[in-house]
């Protein structure tokens, strides 16, 4: 029984020292300097895709897809054309992504039980201490 209460106490000693090195140094997680999550903004957002009837398409690795890659798509567009708040330059933009998916799963079956692709943008935001969530579709293209 004593041998085990040493054995904590040891432990507790090199956690002690750990901590209070830490605090000295400062850089090390969790006593960093740096914000990672520590704040966040008041406004997230992603893009996904949904089918013709307005169904959110969760299996994308079917479609040889990552909903990342649909975020980065987009994103080479915005620097190859210039970012805009036009709604017809976004259109635009969206329906090249969405051209880009339909030609990268070309052989692809699973793809025609959709239908239609829909590229949308969901937006979280704070307004008054409330979280919000907003929809908009980007995008559609017939995939018959």
């Amino acid at each position: 029984m004593f041998s085990l209460f040493r054995d904590i106490s040891a432990r507790f000693g090199v956690l002690i020292s750990f901590v209070a090195f830490s605090l000295l140094i400062g850089e090390f997680h969790p006593f960093s300097r740096f914000p990672m999550f520590s704040a966040f903004g008041n406004r997230g957002d992603y893009l996904y895709l949904t089918d013709e009837k307005d169904e959110p398409i969760f299996r994308l690795y079917k479609l040889k897809i990552y909903s990342s890659e649909l975020t980065d798509m987009m994103q080479v567009r915005e620097a190859a054309y210039g970012a805009s708040d036009d709604s017809l330059h976004t259109a635009t933009m969206a329906t090249e992504v969405l051209q880009e998916v339909i030609r990268l799963n070309k052989n692809n079956a699973e793809l025609e039980k959709y239908g239609e692709l829909k590229l949308c943008h969901r937006m979280f935001y704070i307004k008054e201490g409330t979280v919000h969530k907003e929809d908009k579709i980007l995008a559609s293209c017939s995939v018959k």
